[in-house]
């Protein structure tokens, strides 16, 4: 069974956990405190990558290999498997 790797999936994920994992607050305009998202290079370091890796991971330029796979799905709490999809074999044409 032939399967695709969904790379739209994998970089929104990425994209969610920077923006919710916040490693420090400012104060905003009204005084409340707002949490800063990490940054591509804060988020490259504490996957254990480097920054223009992830980088083109979330543009959805290049597919990760193996050991980014699998370092990014632990940093995400995710299976690998979830990125990935059955797809349909064509069916045969017949002469």
């Amino acid at each position: 069974m032939p399967y695709k790797f969904n790379l739209s999936k994998f970089a929104k994920d990425i994209a969610d956990a920077r923006d919710t994992s916040s490693v420090r607050t400012v104060r905003g305009l009204e005084g409340k405190e707002v949490p800063v998202p990490l940054g591509l290079r804060s988020t490259a370091m504490a996957i254990g990558i480097s920054a223009p890796t992830i980088s083109r991971i979330t543009r959805e330029i290049s597919y990760p290999d193996m050991e980014t796979l699998l370092a990014v799905c632990a940093w995400l709490g995710e299976s690998p498997c979830s990125y990935f999809e059955h797809v349909a074999p064509k069916p045969k044409r017949t002469s």
